[in-house]
């Protein structure tokens, strides 16, 4: 929300362009949570205690990819957030 905030308050101002790539990266980050995360998160929740580790891996693995993404396009956010403000007039 700030973040939308903040490229509607930056229009015409140079940090404008940092302020919409931190907001698309937020929407990409949402993206790949619902349709990535949150399937193999309910996976997980049905995967059965004494299931064979060949099939939890194949759960995990691209879960921790996604993850990995997520926490990539967040902290990018953040930094383009951050450097569109610092430029703010």
């Amino acid at each position: 929300m700030i973040t939308t905030l903040a490229t509607v308050l930056l229009i015409g101002d140079p940090g404008f362009g940092l302020a919409l790539a931190a907001s698309a990266a937020l929407v990409v980050m949402l993206a790949i949570t619902l349709i990535g995360n949150v399937p193999h998160n309910r996976r997980t929740e049905q995967f059965p205690q004494d299931g064979s580790v060949t099939e939890w891996r194949a759960i995990r693995d691209p879960w921790q990819r996604l993850h990995t993404t997520r926490v990539a396009l967040d902290l990018l956010a953040f930094v383009a957030l951050l450097a569109a403000l610092l430029q703010y007039r």
